[in-house]
């Protein structure tokens, strides 16, 4: 069921569950009738889909059915009138970068992990590249980023996509970044997270786009055979695994080890916070003596691009293979 707020989120409007006057997204955003006639014109102002009259009543099949046909009927006549289509939510038009050549095809883009490090990264080679037209960033929390080419999905539960799934479709990479430190974490905690969050999401994302390329980002030191005594790098290793026997076009395990972080970007965790500020000035001579440990999140996001366009010459890439492939491709 989606989840209509108590209150309209512009002025404040009381919408208790039996409300008729409540207005939601599928994204659940919440609004009067009179806000969106008045001010919004229909259209939410936090992710740009489109608003439909509903109630808690209403099941999430039925409003996903109600919402899809609204996008049908609207992408009929403004096609018809040389218009653009659909959502900002769900389309945006491509607009030129120019710190990326654009050399191929265009491609749609799936981030999970978007407010991590190396997500972080990845979403900002992204957003250079001129080849990937949209990309599709499904967090648990609004980043509250914007950017002509970026949709913004807020979802709750990772273990159940069915409620956004309609969404999901049409898309050529999947980046998938997510993840959370173990230390402190039950091995069944750990799991549910690693593994579980992990293989729900690309169980559907194989479903709706068998010609996707799926690139997950695990670490150096996990354990492929799932055997070793070290819980992190058996649950890192029993992802990857069934990662690779997926039906997708093709997937790529990125098993970093030293990440540099650039252009502002900082970590979630405070700890590594704290690391990479007082140790930081490091890197170069973390470099030199460790050429094959130490990444950028900037080759790091690069390389994930490069794979999903022209794949690699093997389907686990520890630290050199990805910094190779960058290097090559430059």
């Amino acid at each position: 069921m989606l989840e209509l707020r108590p209150t309209c989120e512009h002025c404040n409007k009381a919408l208790p569950p039996e409300s008729t006057e409540a207005m939601i997204c599928t994204f659940e955003c919440t609004f009067c009738k009179d806000c969106v006639g008045s001010i919004l014109e229909n259209v939410c102002r936090n992710c740009g889909g489109w608003l439909l009259v509903t109630s808690n009543k209403t099941s999430e099949e039925s409003q996903g059915r109600q919402l899809l046909g609204q996008i049908s009927r609207q992408c009929e006549g403004q096609a018809s009138a040389g218009g653009r289509c659909g959502p900002q939510r769900i389309r945006r038009e491509h607009q030129e970068h120019p710190t990326r050549a654009k050399i191929g095809k265009s491609m749609n883009v799936i981030l999970f992990g978007a407010s991590g490090m190396v997500g972080q990264g990845v979403l900002r080679e992204c957003l250079l590249d001129h080849e990937v037209e949209r990309v599709l960033s499904i967090v648990r929390k609004a980043t509250g980023q914007t950017h002509e080419k970026l949709a913004e999905v807020v979802h709750a539960d990772f273990a159940n996509y069915s409620g956004i799934e309609q969404l999901l479709a049409g898309y050529s990479a999947c980046f998938f970044c997510l993840g959370v430190s173990s230390a402190g974490m039950s091995e069944a905690d750990y799991h549910h997270v690693t593994y579980d969050f992990t293989i729900a999401a690309a169980e559907v994302l194989a479903k709706l786009n068998p010609e996707m390329t799926f690139v997950y980002v695990t670490g150096t030191g996990t354990d492929s055979t799932e055997q070793g005594k070290v819980m992190w790098a058996r649950v890192k290793g029993k992802t990857e695994n069934a990662l690779l026997r997926l039906p997708f076009k093709a997937a790529y395990m990125f098993r970093p080890a030293m990440i540099q972080p650039l252009h502002g970007i900082t970590s979630r965790t405070a700890l590594y916070r704290v690391l990479y500020s007082a140790l930081g000035f490091l890197f170069p001579l973390f470099n030199l003596l460790f050429p094959k440990q130490v990444s950028t999140t900037e080759i790091v996001g690069r390389a994930m691009l490069e794979v999903a366009k022209r794949g690699a010459p093997k389907r686990i890439l520890e630290t050199v293979d990805i910094n190779a492939l960058v290097a090559a491709s430059s």
